[in-house]
């Protein structure tokens, strides 16, 4: 069935695509409420090939739920990361995997030093950028960093290699 307007002659074509449409648009409508929620990540210089920014919502701001959410990880992959000591807060070790993460921390997943030069590492980064509590769950805009180099950390350098499981 063809539409008469002009407008949406140009758009749709058939009934099913014009209900997909009205959806999009009465979301939208009800959605322009939130404009001072949103933040302009276009214009971001530090953007790069390698990262991406992602929105993500969550019932906890613990470091383990914002590494889950951020990176697609399994909790337990990010469970037997921080018991061999691989996640770190702005640099520093974490302590409690329920550590409380904050608008702009940088927290990393450790995946390996790097082959080329000891003195480097390769991670996985979530910045939490903007952080919107709602009324049943918070709304986090992060930047990720799926595989970063980066140097050695200055404070408590990680040591990795074969010998991992000494103690």
């Amino acid at each position: 069935m063809k539409r008469t307007c002009k407008m949406h002659d140009k758009i749709v074509g058939d009934r099913k695509t014009s209900s997909r449409i009205s959806k999009v648009f009465t979301m939208a409508k009800y959605d322009s409420d939130d404009e001072d929620d949103k933040l302009d990540v276009d214009d971001d210089t530090s953007l790069t090939k390698d990262s991406k920014v992602v929105k993500f919502s969550t019932t906890s701001m613990r470091a383990d739920v914002i590494l889950k959410s951020g990176l697609g990880i399994a909790r337990n992959k990010i469970e037997q990361s921080f018991y061999e000591s691989k996640i770190r807060i702005n640099g520093k070790k974490l302590a409690k995997k329920s550590a409380t993460v904050r608008s702009g921390d940088e927290v990393d997943v450790i995946k390996m030093v790097s082959p080329n030069n000891p003195e480097h590492l390769y991670i996985s980064r979530v910045e939490v950028i903007n952080i919107v509590p709602k009324e049943e769950n918070i709304a986090i805009t992060a930047r990720r960093f799926k595989n970063l180099l980066i140097e050695n950390y200055d404070e408590d350098p990680y040591k990795g290699g074969s010998n991992e499981n000494d103690s």
